[in-house]
């Protein structure tokens, strides 16, 4: 297989995925490197060893989903609503509370 040769088992595209994959073979449909895909498995409670691992199509449409952008009909891509956003409760601390405000 040529590097540019899409992963066995696969039509080359990300419409239909194969009922099981190996993480190295998603990394290379997406274009990233599979220690991505590791840790994007790792973050959504995937228990996975290595790029050599298997893992099911809704897994892989999983990781699929956390790495591509969300884009909308005309292409652009919509910002993550939870970038740049604090979490629920959290309230920034006065700055007289800092001990260099007085400066």
């Amino acid at each position: 297989m040529s590097v540019n040769d899409a992963p066995a088992g696969s039509t080359g595209g990300l419409s239909e995925l194969p009922e099981k994959m190996r993480v190295h073979a998603l990394a290379k449909l997406l274009g990233t490197a599979s220690r991505d895909v590791l840790a994007t498995l790792v973050g959504l409670g995937q228990e996975v060893r290595s790029a050599q691992s298997s893992i099911t199509r809704a897994t892989a449409e999983q990781v699929v989903a956390a790495l591509r952008p969300v884009t909308d009909a005309a292409g652009a891509t919509s910002p993550d609503p939870t970038d740049g956003a604090e979490p629920a409760g959290a309230e920034a601390a006065p700055a007289a509370d800092t001990p260099d405000a007085a400066l």
